[in-house]
């Protein structure tokens, strides 16, 4: 079984590159947008001066990459093993950035969740499959996150991406969140966004002083005891795995004493 093979195959038979196009153009001419490719060399290819404009031009784009040859001057493409794409930003010329004359136009604004990251999971070298059982808190999140940007902000045209392995990215394409500067990105990343007990003291601290915490909390407190705290190993056949919190008694200390800062209880 060759996994290359199916990643070559995919990206040029089955990726929805029509779709990709349709969406991308909510806010932007295609042939604006930043598309940086990733191939089987661990080369990152950052647009090369060819001009797309069609799902057929970037997927031919995605697959080769150009060339010049130095006696003649001609051009030609040399096919590319994909490995991933990622799409960036659209400028008002070239869609390439430090090219003179083209600046960023606009960019949607994406919130990066990976389930990874929840340390209490203990995911670190756990195999996919693992990995997959703790989807129901990357949906809740996501949830949670759209109906913030929409209580908080406004913001309602937005959409959920599978990341691939371990997470999902969430796609913000309202006219008002693509046009924002860093400044304003940073004010809704900061709003949205309770820091690390060490920056920040006790996390459940914080989730009680913060308004659209508090907000949310029922919710909060819904998924927390039906899959937070749910053991990881099932307790009848047929029964979905949960998050396993406390399921040893170093977990049940840390939460109550790290988390919920209650350092006086024993």
């Amino acid at each position: 079984h060759d996994a290359s093979t199916d990643l070559r195959r995919y990206y040029r038979e089955l990726y929805p590159y029509a779709t990709l196009v349709s969406l991308l153009e909510l806010t932007a001419p295609i042939a604006n947008r930043e598309v940086k490719v990733l191939d089987a060399s661990d080369i990152w290819s950052l647009n090369d001066g060819r001009v797309y404009r069609t799902p057929s031009d970037l997927c031919e784009y995605v697959h080769t990459y150009e060339r010049t040859n130095r006696s003649t001057g001609a051009k030609f493409t040399v096919p590319r093993e994909v490995l991933e794409m990622h799409i960036g930003a659209t400028y008002t010329g070239r869609a390439r950035p430090g090219v003179r004359h083209s600046e960023v136009l606009s960019n949607e604004i994406v919130f990066d969740y990976d389930i990874t990251d929840c340390d209490f999971l203990r995911l670190e070298g756990q195999p996919q499959s693992r990995i997959d059982e703790c989807w129901p808190l990357v949906v809740f999140g996501i949830q949670i996150a759209i109906s913030v940007l929409e209580v908080e902000f406004g913001f309602h045209d937005t959409i959920g991406f599978f990341s691939g392995r371990r997470g999902a990215h969430l796609w913000v394409f309202d006219d008002s969140a693509v046009g924002l500067n860093d400044e304003g990105r940073t004010a809704v990343l900061t709003y949205t966004t309770l820091k690390t007990e060490r920056d920040g003291g006790p996390m459940c601290t914080q989730m009680y002083d913060h308004p659209n915490a508090r907000r949310f909390f029922p919710q909060c407190r819904e998924f927390f005891e039906d899959w937070v705290i749910k053991p990881r190993t099932p307790v009848a056949d047929g029964d979905a795995p949960g998050g396993g919190l406390f399921d040893d008694d170093d977990d049940v200390v840390d939460f109550f004493y790290n988390r919920a800062g209650l350092k006086t209880v024993e």
